[in-house]
């Protein structure tokens, strides 16, 4: 009777907790700072809570224009040259 009895898996043993999901980087962190702090945010309720949030476009432009785009730093290789480089960071 006790063979037919079904336990609880523990984590080790399902598959789908197996990905490891990497830390974001300082410079990531440094960035997602900036955007919050320069990108204006609109607010609302959602699901009965507070939240705040911005457009990508607005995102998009910001960065553009941030210090690590290529019109504002000469110094070294920027990070954003075209809004394709900037979206596809995003995503990431």
């Amino acid at each position: 009777m006790a063979d037919k009895r079904k336990g609880k898996k523990r984590k080790e043993e399902l598959p789908f907790l197996e990905e490891k999901v990497e830390k974001p980087s300082k410079e990531e962190y440094k960035i997602a700072k900036w955007l919050k702090k320069n990108v204006s945010v609109k607010r609302t309720k959602f699901l009965h809570h507070n939240v705040e949030y911005f457009t990508g476009a607005k995102a998009v432009d910001a960065l553009l224009n941030s210090p690590w785009s290529a019109s504002t730093n000469e110094s070294e290789e920027p990070k954003f040259t075209t809004r394709q480089d900037v979206t596809d960071y995003l995503d990431q």
